[in-house]
Parts: C-alpha cells; structure tokens; sequence
C-alpha cells in the first residue's frame, strides 16, 4: 500500500510539470513563471525527484561551471522548509505530506527538482538479530552463547505492519542483567554486547514503544593451558632502542585465547631489562653483553625465550651525502646526511655523531639530529662539512655562489576588473634572472599609483591583496632590486538593488515558536547582488518580534495569535511576506524517554527527554515543563529545562521520573545497580 502511494505520487509530480501553461501544476508554480528548461542553460538538480517522511531531511545539490552564488525556493515552504544551505547546496525539513517544487537558481539560470512527502508510518514490530537466531517481539530465543570477555553483535529491525524494514528509526537498548553482560557501544540499529561473567540474561531492543528480546548465554573462559613465546631465541646489541616477544596462550584443545592477565620477567636484569609490557607484548632494553631467559606466565603456566645481548662493533668508517652540494646565498638550508659502517661494511645506528664545518663564514650549521645535519649559506665561498663518530670521519664539500639578480618583473594578472565592496583582488608577482629563470627569496615591494581608487590590504613577497574603494583605474606596481612590473586595476561602481524578494512569501507557525525568513536582492537586470546592507522590520511587534538579524537572514520569534507583515529594505527598495500566528494547541500527551534506564550505577548521570503533543498528534513546543522523582534518594534532578533532565544515581534501588506539562504527565523508570 505504502509503495503504491508513494508511486502515485511521483507520477503525479512528473505529469503536472507537463501540463500547458494554462495550468497549475500541484507543486504551486504557474507554468508561464517555470524557469527555462533550454538544455544549453539550464541547471541540473541532484536528485531530481525524492520522497522522505515528515519530520526528516533531505539534501539537494546543483552542478555549476563558475563560482556564482545558488538561490533554493520551495514552491510550498508547508510541506518542506529551508533549513541550511550552502555555495551549491540545501538542506530541507519535510513537514507535512504532499508535493512541491525545489527550484535553485544562479547567473539567470535555473533548475528544479520533485520532493514527495509521506507521513511516518509507525513501527509495529521489531525483529532482533543475533548469530544464533532471528526473533520477532514475543518469541522465546534460542540462546546465543559467548564466553566471558567476548562481545556479541545484535540487530534490531523495526517494520511496519505489513513487516517491512523501516530505516532511520531510534532503538534503545537494555540488558536485564548488567552484571553478566553490558552494552559495550551502539550505532544506528546495532548493539555490540560484551559478556562480563557466567550467567544467562536477555538483550531488549526498543523502539516506538515496540520491544523484542533475545536470551543471551555467557559461560566461563576455559583456562590456559600452554603458554609459548616468539621469538624463541633473540640476538641484540648494547645501545639498540628495544627487543620485543609475544606471548600465544592455548586452552587443552589448542585453541588460541586473548584477555588473559601475562606476567613478564627477565633472569637477570643486568643483562636486559623490561621497558613496557602490555598484555601478550612486551619490549626489552639492551643493557650489557650476555644472556638471560625471558619468561611469560598466565594462569599458573609459563613459557620462555632465549635473549643474547652482543658488544656492538666499533665504527669503521664514515661517508657524507651528498659528496658535494652548491647553495646560493639565501636559500633556507642544505641539507648533508652520515652513513656509519663497521668492519665488515654493515650500517650501524644509534651512534653519536658530531658536525662541523671550515669556515663559519660561508655556512653554519642550523640543526643537527645524530647523522643529520643542515647548514644555512651565509655567502660566497666553500667549507669542507666533517661528520665524526668513534674516532672516524667523512667530509663533503659545500660551494656557496652569489644569487643572480632580479633582470625582470612580471605582474599577474596583466589586467583585473572589481567592483566596490567587494573583499579584495589578488596580484603576484614572477621574478626572473637575465636567463628567464623564476628567482624566489626577493623582497618585493608592491604600490599602486591612487590610493583613493583601491589600497593595499595585504602584501607578504611576491603576493599583494587590494580592497576596492571607489570606481576609477590605477596602476599596481611591484618592484624589486630595482626593477618594476606593473598591471592595470579598474573598479567599477557596484549595481544598485532595483527588487527585494523575502521568502517565503507566507509562513504560518503557533505562538512561542521562532520561524526563519530570507532575501534575495536582484538589481535591474534580474541578477542576484550580495554584500548590500538590509534592514528588517515587523508590522506589529505585538504578534511577532525580530529575534536574530543576520545580514540577508532574520528570525522572528511568534508572540500571540494574530497577522503581520515581515518588511526586508535595501538601498531604498522594499520587499515583504506575511506571518501568521496562530494560538499553540493545548497538551494532550507528554512522553518521556527512554522509558526505562537499568545501565545506571551510583555516581552516573543520563538524560531524559519530555516530548509533549497535541490532540492531533503534533508535536508541541515552547510550554513549561515540571519535572519531579519519586525518590530523591535514589537519584536526584541535576539540572532540567522543558525539553530535558539530567538525573544523578545516588544509590541502588529504583524511582520514577515524571514530565508534566499543562495536567498532562509522562513517565519513566530509573533502575539504579
């Protein structure tokens, strides 16, 4: 039934946007108003039809080939509204089922898409999953069993009468005994579930008051009955960082178990001692040539490896890269590297190396980190660089050169165009030697020829920002070592607002709830203009007053029932749309969730939430909620608002937490362990 509607729906959002312009299509854009649908300008919204359920989002996006700002209309702002948008994209809140338009538009251009809205379809059964079986609320599990330590994976699936799946649905989960098991974390519909200690208890997956339970088996880990270690004979060499085992713990029938406590020791700690350990791993630190037993135990049974710590052999030679180097004067560094071998030509490591250099004057050395060194070129010259350990050494030679100078200047762009009050427009500057070769590391110093007409902002080497003032052209001007390059600036004056637009052009809400409008300024030729000053006003401030402006946004907080005009004025032009206050509805019911919270001990702290509603089953906000426990003893009220509590576990036991709001209650129990 749900699919068949649904289909109907599209169907008749795809027909009516055919009809003659005659016609209204049902999505509320008359057909002469339909922006173009010419393929070589048109934009194209992704998706280009969507269907969601009250009460849930749903984002749009549009492709665009510059980097023009997007203006988003909802043909019927009741059946979605605007929630958030961005340079190419909107996000929309479905709020009533129905029909209507998505229209974005940019330089002239526009597309559109479909949204059809539903209404929620309830959850009428849940069916939990877990590696043994699959359950259905009321069934009696077959248990699922685990070992104390491990975890378990269940799956709640909330469906619809008719059984199919419903996504995006909150579950709550509850173990009936926390001390055999706990929720480990939640995602979505999925609990994973760790087994603390031997017993049998019951996972419950709820959701919209429907619940399913699934038995749950932890039995005792076997013990361990073999411990091995790996490697089981290890050689290293005084003055290395570290040496590292692994402990394999077995039960009789060889099977390989984790989560078991391992006790590390070493015979003889001259030799090697303990670094870190961590569970089945630990490192051990070389201290003196000989050799010892390491020894990893669990359980009462053990397991050993052999380590044999050697002298480290001297070093036999040095070599510095590279051999050579040429750095000019000013460059940040150059950089040379050591390799230390012995006797027998094998790299060596962890040996410390001393760097110097010949002569101070042409380079001297900024950092050096054991066979690391770098030297900043001073001026022109050369230096022999020595690296020295153990007695040997290895050299290279550095040539320091004089920098070529700066020969030319280009500025780029050649020519740029502004507007007033816009940020700012970008120059940099390309500096080259006599050969054409770019030349970087230059002060560079940037001017322009009338200060009235554009100022600097910003000039950091060969890159400048300048901030358009008023219209009039200027030269921009970058100079180094003398020479110059230089582009032309034009700024022209900005086109003035000739409409304002505030959307949506009606919006209706109840009395305490805050409603969002917006503009969109277009100057004479029907394009978007941003950046202008807009002023807001409300007709009667008795119905509804302005709670936050935020440049071409506003937000007005509903006061009382009643009818007024929201005004937005830029640069002399108006635009207006009308509000509607209507008088909130009365409370009919108040829930609280989640109903039931067993996980607590003494010391934790969680959050309930009141949702109240109308007769009609609407949700209702903006009305004082009273917020009381059965038993302060047990837990207390921390801190509360009308939409929420926080409550504190004081001791074991159990309370109940009551929401109430205009005679109508709401509870829910706080199970303390």
């Amino acid at each position: 039934m749900k699919t068949a509607f649904i289909a109907s729906l599209a169907a008749a959002a795809v027909v009516c946007a055919a009809c003659s312009n005659a016609d209204r299509d049902p999505f509320g854009a008359n057909g002469s108003n339909a922006p173009s649908t010419d393929s070589t300008t048109a934009l194209t919204v992704t998706p280009a039809a969507d269907t969601v359920m009250v009460g849930d989002s749903v984002r749009f996006m549009v492709a665009t080939h510059d980097s023009q700002p997007v203006s988003w209309e909802v043909g019927d702002s009741t059946i979605a509204r605007i929630e958030g948008q961005g340079s190419n994209w909107v996000l929309l809140v479905a709020g009533r089922n129905g029909a209507t338009t998505i229209t974005a538009t940019s330089s002239g251009r526009s597309g559109s898409a479909q949204l059809v809205v539903i209404e929620r379809v309830p959850v009428a059964s849940i069916t939990i999953k877990h590696s043994a079986d699959t359950l259905t609320a009321g069934d009696t599990a077959s248990a699922d069993t685990v070992t104390a330590g491990d975890s378990e994976t269940f799956i709640a699936t909330p469906r619809d009468a008719q059984g199919n799946p419903l996504s995006g649905r909150s579950v709550t989960w509850a173990v009936g005994d926390s001390s055999i098991a706990r929720v480990e974390h939640t995602v979505r519909q999925t609990a994973l579930v760790r087994a603390l200690h031997q017993g049998t208890t019951t996972i419950t997956a709820m959701s919209e008051g429907k619940s399913a339970s699934a038995q749950l088996v932890v039995t005792a880990p076997p013990p361990v009955a073999s411990v091995s270690v790996t490697p089981p004979a290890d050689t290293v060499v005084v003055g290395e960082d570290s040496v590292f085992f692994s402990a394999t713990l077995r039960d009789a029938q060889g099977r390989q178990l984790s989560g078991r406590i391992v006790t590390w020791t070493i015979s003889d700690t001259s030799v090697a001692r303990i670094v870190s350990s961590y569970g089945p791993h630990a490192a051990f630190r070389p201290a003196k040539p000989g050799s010892a037993v390491v020894t990893a135990t669990s359980e009462g049974k053990s397991g050993t490896a052999q380590l044999v710590v050697i002298v480290p052999p001297p070093v036999a030679s040095v070599t510095v890269s590279p051999p050579n180097d040429t750095a000019q004067v000013g460059e940040d560094s150059v950089s040379f590297s050591a390799t230390l071998r012995d006797a027998q030509g094998r790299q060596l490591y962890g040996r410390i190396v001393t760097w110097t250099i010949s002569d101070t004057s042409i380079a001297r050395i900024v950092s050096s980190y054991g066979p690391y060194a770098a030297f900043r070129p001073v001026k022109a010259g050369s230096a022999v660089v020595t690296a020295t350990s153990e007695g040997k050494s290895g050299t290279a030679q550095l040539v320091v050169i004089a920098p070529p100078p700066v020969a030319s200047v280009t500025v780029s762009p050649p020519n740029d165009t502004a507007r007033v009050g816009e940020d700012s427009v970008n120059f940099s500057a390309t500096l080259r030697d006599a050969q054409g070769r770019p030349l970087s590391g230059r002060l560079v110093t940037w001017t322009i020829s009338d200060t009235n007409i554009a100022r600097i902002l910003f000039s950091g080497g060969p890159y400048a920002a300048l901030r358009p003032v008023k219209a009039g052209s200027a030269v921009v001007t970058a100079t180094s070592e003398g020479k110059s390059g230089t582009a032309q600036l034009v700024v022209i004056a900005p086109p003035p607002v000739a409409s304002v637009s505030v959307l949506p052009p009606n919006e209706t809400v109840a009395a305490g709830d805050t409603v969002g409008f917006r503009v969109i300024l277009r100057d004479a030729a029907g394009n978007p203009v941003y950046g202008r000053s807009v002023t807001w006003s409300v007709g009667d401030s008795s119905v509804a007053r302005i709670e936050q402006t935020m440049g071409a946004e506003v937000v007005l907080r509903a006061v009382q029932e009643g009818t007024t005009t929201v005004t937005a004025t830029s640069e002399g032009k108006s635009g207006t749309a009308q509000l509607v206050v209507t008088a909130p509805g009365p409370v009919a019911s108040v829930t609280v969730s989640p109903p039931v919270d067993s996980s607590l001990v003494v010391g934790d702290t969680t959050f309930f939430v009141a949702t109240l509603r109308d007769t009609q089953g609407n949700q209702v906000s903006g009305k004082a909620v009273t917020w009381t426990i059965s038993d302060p003893s047990v837990a207390r009220i921390e801190a509360a608002t009308d939409q929420w509590a926080e409550i504190r576990a004081l001791k074991v036991g159990s309370a109940t937490l009551t929401a109430a709001s205009e005679g109508k209650t709401g509870t829910a129990s706080v199970v303390v362990r």
